[in-house]
């Protein structure tokens, strides 16, 4: 098995970044996507990655292999707690960071264990102005969108970054271990009934209908 250098320089896209981020008083948003494709909601893929992922102070870094109806990408992603930022409840502020790296099939990554970290550090000027971004009524239980706000003023501030990240740290190996594969359900067909199972339902069929004729018979006489 092959062993990962003690360090190593990676060079990030951010078109290729999928940041999922919370800011001081507004919620979960994506403040990034890759321009990438694939054959899923980009909320469907961050779940399907960090499912079972509880985040640490310490980076958790996976690696997986997406494969949705024909579109087959390889990833690499970490999450974290955010060190300094925390919200206004006080909760601390959790980063998730999907990155999908050119080497779309490879079946390991090498990358600086603290890459996530390192990235967020690298646009703190772009996302502190949309973390500060004051949204009334978000922590008081009102279900308000400031995705459009919060992308227009990350956006805004992106432009000034360059658009192509060099990271480099301590070197840890990750391989690619499964691929995420979208599922059509389908209910089951019911199975065939045997013939005897038939002839025993039409068997109580007639039966009942007998019975109905005779009990109207009776009625009938009756009355």
């Amino acid at each position: 098995m092959p062993h990962p250098p003690s360090t190593c320089t990676i060079e990030v896209d951010l078109t290729r970044v999928l940041w999922l981020t919370r800011g001081w008083c507004w919620n979960y948003v994506f403040v990034l996507k890759p321009l990438v494709g694939v054959g899923d909601a980009w909320a469907n893929i961050q779940w399907r990655v960090f499912a079972g992922t509880l985040p640490a102070a310490v980076p958790h870094t996976v690696a997986g292999r997406i494969d949705d109806f024909h579109v087959e990408r390889a990833f690499l992603a970490t999450t974290f707690l955010d060190p300094q930022r925390r919200d206004i409840r006080g909760r601390a502020v959790t980063h998730h960071l999907v990155w999908f790296p050119p080497d779309e099939r490879s079946a390991r990554f090498v990358a600086p264990a603290d890459w996530g970290p390192q990235l967020v550090a690298a646009l703190a000027p772009a996302f502190d102005a949309a973390f500060a971004l004051d949204l009334p009524g978000q922590d008081d239980g009102v279900d308000l969108d400031p995705s459009s706000e919060v992308a227009r003023v990350f956006a805004r501030e992106l432009a000034r970054v360059p658009p192509r990240l060099r990271l480099t740290g301590p070197a840890v190996m990750v391989y690619v271990l499964r691929p995420f594969e979208a599922k059509r359900i389908e209910l089951p067909a019911s199975p065939p009934k045997s013939p005897r199972t038939l002839a025993r339902a039409l068997l109580v069929w007639a039966a009942t209908f007998a019975a109905l004729l005779l009990l109207a018979f009776v009625l009938r006489r009756g009355s």
